[in-house]
């Protein structure tokens, strides 16, 4: 799950005009945007990672120190 402040970036992404599509069918599906479709999909796969691997440990910015 994302983290409470935690700045929102933009970020572009290259996908194959058929992958595009069908994200935009399960996003329909869902109910969700497809920006929120990804994010969503995102955070289920880095929980399932953190789980069997632990968390992930981000460094932290010197300059907020």
């Amino acid at each position: 799950m994302a983290i409470k402040g935690d700045p929102v970036v933009a970020y572009s992404v290259r996908i194959e005009a058929s992958l595009l599509a069908k994200l935009k069918v399960v996003a329909e599906r869902n109910r969700r945007s497809m920006n929120n479709e990804l994010v969503y999909n995102v955070e289920r796969i880095i929980a399932a990672y953190e789980k069997e691997n632990g968390p992930i440990v981000l460094p932290t910015d010197e300059k907020s120190e």
